[in-house]
């Protein structure tokens, strides 16, 4: 019996993704500061990935009872159980931008070009590149 293997020029290959934690909610106290934080660090530690959904399962390690915590290929977002709003999300940080709720606020707008996205002055945030063929 002979096995062949398929070939699909057409395929999707996701790129490497560099996983980044955001805190948007202040912590409700020192307990759930400590868990972000550790969780911050645990994601920071670990390699690239093409698929940022294996972060939801750290996260409810981490975190625990009383979150709840969804993803999807390019982010995994955390949200209190007693709260509407979403407390913090795993993102890809070669692709977005998002801020920690206490992060120093930006004076203007800023600039989105087809390759970058850079702040008003034009220090770069975020270079974006196409995968290697």
């Amino acid at each position: 019996m002979t096995t062949t293997r398929h070939y699909a020029p057409n395929s999707l290959v996701l790129a490497p993704q560099l996983a980044y934690l955001t805190v948007e909610r202040p912590p409700t106290d020192e307990a759930e500061a400590h868990r972000l934080e550790q969780l911050r660090q645990l994601i920071e530690a670990a390699p690239d990935t093409a698929d940022l959904r294996a972060f939801a399962e750290l996260a409810r390690e981490v975190m625990g009872a009383g979150y709840t915590i969804h993803s999807g290929s390019s982010h995994t977002w955390l949200k209190r159980d007693d709260q509407p709003g979403r407390l913090a999300i795993i993102a890809d940080r070669h692709t977005t931008a998002y801020r920690d709720y206490n992060a120093p606020a930006r004076q203007g707008n800023v600039q989105v070009y087809l390759d970058r996205i850079t702040e008003p002055d034009g220090r770069e945030l975020i270079r974006l590149s196409a995968p290697p063929l």
